[in-house]
């Protein structure tokens, strides 16, 4: 995201919000949107038990992802969520869920170009 700043006429990459939403759908809370942040603060809390004085801000939501939907022509998604034994954030943890992936480094870079 980019923040615009008059004092100096600057343009600055910013970070979105620090928060995760959720949506509740079948009696259930889905994690929506914030993996990412919800398993480094889940990660900082079992390494720094500390670290839950700094929690993460949780937004509820009303729109359900389409995907979850009744009508939704491919069912999986939504048979997966509310079946049995929904997928839990706990799963992120399991190695039995996980593979070793090979990334890599990548280097971004950005150029503007503004004309008055």
């Amino acid at each position: 995201m980019f923040e615009f700043h008059p004092q100096d006429g600057a343009f600055r990459i910013v970070q979105g919000g620090g928060f995760v939403s959720v949506v509740e759908i079948g009696g259930r809370l889905l994690l929506k949107a914030g993996y990412h942040r919800s398993f480094a603060f889940a990660r900082a809390v079992k390494n720094e038990l500390d670290a839950k004085d700094r929690c993460v801000l949780v937004a509820l939501t009303r729109t359900v992802p389409a995907q979850l939907l009744p009508g939704w022509p491919q069912p999986g998604l939504r048979t997966m969520v509310l079946g049995p034994r929904a997928p839990l954030f706990s799963d992120f943890f399991d190695d039995d869920f996980a593979m070793t992936v090979k990334l890599h480094k990548k280097r971004y870079e950005m150029h503007i170009r503004a004309e008055l």
